[in-house]
């Protein structure tokens, strides 16, 4: 894996009549259309969490090798 780099999949949930939940497939690619209300709301909140995590994860990757460089 490349150091920093992130990929998005999504995974497609279906939920039957006695609230069992079932994973119906996971794509590696997922459509980032606004095809309707709802997935233009969704879609805009996962990049911009996204992004809070992308750089959330260099924060916490720069601490731990800089606490790895003291020992």
């Amino acid at each position: 894996p490349r150091h920093s780099a992130h990929e998005v999949f999504g995974y497609d949930f279906m939920v039957d009549t006695s609230f069992n939940v079932w994973l119906i497939e996971v794509n590696s690619s997922p459509s980032m259309e606004y095809s309707s209300p709802i997935t233009e709301r969704m879609v805009r909140e996962v990049l911009f969490n996204l992004c809070d995590i992308g750089l959330e994860q260099e924060e916490m990757m720069s601490l731990e090798s800089s606490v790895g460089q003291e020992a």
